[in-house]
């Protein structure tokens, strides 16, 4: 991969990375209403962010795949547990299992297998990369982490209410000020 190449296909996503987590965080520490993000959840969002803005700050690979390794493990355990559980106490409660609620649950449940399936690839392509008989380019591996990097951030924008809600709220408050820039202008 030459440079020009490596910067067109890497800068924009290193920026819109960044970009986003820095949203999320705000989302995180603001949230909208006043309606705050439960644990376990709110360790696991954090955690999944912090693991994307360390590897922006850092380079340093073994470190990170092994930490990011055990978020996943941690993550995918507390789903099963939490979704397990929860889908007991739904039933205990008389709530049928085709609940609107299913809805989200399934939404957050396949945006989590893609992100399974999307660490997969990444951590497979990283310990190709350490073998003694493979030689990758530096950039390539930049590369295919920043791609692992941007699925993450986007599994967690579609995957997650409360990045959606502000989101749907920032455009809505755009859309009202644009209105009025229009009308101040027109009268």
């Amino acid at each position: 991969m030459n440079h020009l190449t490596f910067l067109l296909i890497n800068g924009p996503l290193v920026f819109l990375n960044a970009l986003a987590n820095a949203f999320y965080v705000f989302c995180i520490g603001c949230p909208l209403n006043g309606k705050r993000i439960k644990q376990p959840l709110q360790l696991l969002l954090g955690t999944l962010i912090g693991c994307s803005i360390t590897y922006l700050m850092s380079f340093m690979v073994m470190i990170h795949f092994f930490f990011c390794l055990c978020v996943m493990v941690m993550s995918s355990l507390c789903t099963v547990v939490y979704l397990c559980g929860h889908m007991r106490r739904m039933v205990a409660n008389g709530q049928p299992v085709s609940h609107p609620r299913l809805r989200s649950q399934v939404r957050v449940t396949v945006t989590g297998i893609l992100q399974g399936v999307l660490y997969l690839i990444c951590s497979a392509w990283t310990l190709y990369e350490f073998l003694p008989l493979a030689f990758i380019h530096p950039t390539t591996h930049f590369t295919v982490i920043n791609l692992y990097m941007s699925g993450t951030t986007v599994a967690l924008g579609v995957g997650q209410a409360v990045f959606r809600q502000r989101a749907a709220d920032i455009w809505l408050r755009a859309a009202q000020c644009c209105r009025e820039q229009q009308t101040e202008q027109g009268g």
